[in-house]
């Protein structure tokens, strides 16, 4: 694997002569687009200025993303303000947003749903399983976005855009490309990546890949090498367009990738270990868009397949839990502009099916078939219809927005040796409003109402089996997730200050949430206490978000962001209630930067930490990613800080190198819910190359 990571990095020194056959043009500006120069389409499916939008919303790019060194899309997202990244292994990337994560925060690649039925309210690596040489920008939603997206959206989405190629509007052929190495000593890993796309005439291609490895990674202080820590991944990413005729477009896809190898750190022992052998998605489809004047109607039909191998590795025998999910998906809307307003109504679908079954091998003898963690040929569909429309007043300074959508959901699981057979089917409305008010250039103030949604999936139906912090066993009788949040606002793009604040309310009913049961009469299984799902009364979350830079004219800069969610839920068992902190909200978390930044060199020094988190729920006692010493040795989980400089210089127009030095202090701490120690002093060298 090394070796073959080599090749790239001597690649780019033929990088230049390439560059040389383009047409010259001056070097990219050092500076990223600001908020009244980035555009975002996650809030409301269509392209809008980041500061017209009224939803708390943040945006990187590609330039961005090189200057960060990050290898890979988890990298990119803790970037951006108002995200928390958990890592379970070293290949999972889960998202947190607004104290919610997993389940309740959708995901999406291109507009194509990345959660499925059986997506775990715990860490996963649906993140990781992009390519990420083929992202142009990722685009957070933070609240819930439950109208536009349907179920899963209660904390907020991660929109991922992919590179398109457009053919150009004159038809003139253009080329080109794209070449970077990373290797990284702490962490133990090379990566490759590399992008190249054309166009000419009325057709465009992409093509895009990555292939890196890591660990063991060494931890900081005296915690040393990290034996169960560490994966191999690939990916590859292939895209066309056609323009078919003036206004009108058809685009192919197909992406694939695998994460082979993650251990699992927080669950394994020398003589019982548990190990991601293989996580893989692949996905393909196509779209199509027509504009006609002030319409535009856009359709988006795909399959994705996710496979999921996991071993567990003991003296004399090997289970191996198989779960495979098809997912075929297909979305279409209308948008329909006027000098006053936008007019946006669609309908999307997702229909899971569902394989799972367990493979046991003991000693010599051959594999046995058993129940995986799910119920195998269930069946899981998704969907419903929306109508969003944005009407602009008092000379465009105001923005009203409403918008509803009548959601539905449907279950169908087979009968098993323990569990009969059930169908469910859920319909929900769910409805938001909003106001943006522009007070003066680069000022605006925002008010928002906002609906969410979550119908459980198969992962809170059937669940069966031990995890981090428990033995699951399933209920069949849970029932829908609602919300309702308020938010208020403020965002500035003025001379050298820009940035946003955010407050908010949630309340919440039916969330799911983990309680204290028993299977066949026990209590502990495997070593863990046993676990079921249950809907509580209500839960409550209140919320702040900031984020603020100035930036000089010389290229300093100076950057500050900042978020805390405080949030408790209410259950009622046995004819007793009990209000306990929400599980696994991260404590108070921030990022402080100054750098200098000019077109040819950078250098950014920062610091990242959180408090200490004592708000914890009898769940969140009994999971070892955060409390690896017992429930009841468990007051707190402790917070840290952690110093990174990092800088780089243009060796040639199409060159550039890179250096940082992450974790400067060698501190030894692990981040909120992480299943591994964060890497140590983390030396990362990159080469990055482009053809103009």
């Amino acid at each position: 694997m090394r070796r073959r990571l080599l090749a790239p990095s001597l690649a780019l020194l033929s990088l230049p002569s390439l560059a040389a056959a383009q047409p010259a043009r001056p070097a990219p500006p050092p500076e990223e687009p600001t908020i009244n120069e980035a555009t975002v389409s996650a809030p409301s499916r269509r392209e809008e200025s980041l500061l017209e939008t009224p939803r708390a919303v943040s945006a990187d790019n590609r330039r961005g993303a090189a200057r960060a060194l990050a290898r890979d899309l988890g990298d990119r997202l803790e970037e951006l303000p108002g995200v928390f990244l958990q890592r379970t292994t070293t290949a999972s990337a889960m998202p947190i947003i607004r104290g919610l994560g997993g389940q309740r925060t959708l995901l999406l690649f291109d507009g194509f749903r990345l959660n499925d039925s059986l997506t775990k309210v715990g860490g996963n690596a649906l993140l990781s399983l992009i390519d990420p040489a083929s992202v142009r920008r990722l685009e957070v939603v933070r609240g819930p976005a439950s109208v536009m997206y349907g179920s899963d959206a209660l904390g907020g989405v991660v929109l991922v855009v992919p590179v398109d190629a457009a053919p150009r509007a004159d038809g003139a052929a253009h080329l080109y490309g794209e070449l970077s190495t990373r290797a990284a000593s702490a962490e133990r890993s090379l990566t490759a990546q590399g992008m190249v796309e054309g166009e000419v005439g009325r057709f465009g291609v992409m093509a895009s890949g990555t292939l890196g490895t890591l660990g063991p990674i060494v931890a900081g202080g005296d915690l040393g090498t990290q034996p169960f820590s560490g994966h191999g991944d690939r990916a590859f990413t292939v895209r066309g367009m056609v323009e078919a005729g003036a206004g009108h477009s058809l685009g192919l896809g197909y992406t694939s990738s695998e994460i082979t190898n993650a251990p699992r750190p927080d669950n394994s022992l020398p003589d019982d270990r548990r190990v991601f052998r293989l996580q893989q998605r692949d996905l393909v489809y196509a779209r199509w868009s027509v504009r006609r004047g002030s319409i535009t109607v856009q359709a988006r039909a795909g399959l994705i397949r996710r496979v999921e191998t996991r071993d567990r590795l003991r003296a004399g025998r090997v289970d191996t839990e198989y779960d495979e999910v098809f997912t075929p998906q297909g979305t279409a809307h209308l948008a329909w502009t006027t000098s006053r307003g936008t007019l946006t109504t669609g309908l999307d679908v997702a229909a899971d099916q569902v394989g799972s079954y367990t493979d046991t091998v003991r000693g010599d003898s051959g594999p046995q078939r058993g129940r995986g963690r799910y119920l195998d040929r269930s069946d899981y569909v998704t969907g419903g219809v929306f109508a969003h429309y944005a009407l602009r007043l008092a000379s465009r300074r105001v923005l009203l927005e409403a918008g509803a959508r009548a959601a539905l959901t449907s279950v169908d699981s087979p009968a098993d040796g323990s569990f009969a057979a059930y169908t469910r089917l859920y319909s929900a409305p769910v409805a938001s409003l909003g106001v943006r008010w522009l007070v003066t250039r680069g000022v605006a103030l925002m008010a928002n109402v906002l609906g969410g949604y979550r119908a459980p999936n198969l992962d809170d139906y059937q669940a069966l089996g031990a995890g981090a912090r428990s033995y699951d066993v399933p209920n069949p009788d849970l029932g829908p997730e609602r919300s309702w949040t308020a938010e208020l606002g403020a965002r500035i793009a003025r001379g050298p200050m820009e940035g946003a604040l955010f407050v908010y309310g949630s309340t919440m009913s039916g969330l799911v949430t983990r309680v204290p049961s028993s299977f066949n009469g026990m209590t502990m299984i495997d070593g863990r206490r046993v676990y079921t799902r249950m809907n509580a009364s209500e839960a409550r979350l209140i919320g702040v978000e900031l984020d603020l830079t100035a930036t000089a004219r010389s290229g300093l800069y100076a950057s500050f962001s900042a978020g805390y969610t405080w949030a408790e839920a209410t259950t009622s068992q046995d004819g007793a209630s009990t209000t306990e902190p929400l599980s696994k909200v991260p404590p108070a978390y921030g990022r402080v930067s100054v750098g200098w930044r000019r077109a040819t060199h950078w250098i950014d020094l920062l610091a990242t930490g959180m408090l200490s988190q004592a708000r914890l729920s009898a769940s969140d006692r009994d999971d070892v990613r955060l409390c690896p010493d017992g429930p009841t040795m468990c007051s707190e989980v402790p917070g840290y800080v952690s110093f990174t400089a990092r800088g780089g210089v243009r060796l040639h127009p199409s060159v550039t190198a890179a250096l940082a030095v992450e974790n400067v202090l060698n501190a030894a701490y692990t981040p909120f819910g992480g299943g591994f120690p964060a890497a140590g002093t983390n030396v990362i060298v990159q080469l990055r190359g482009q053809t103009e």
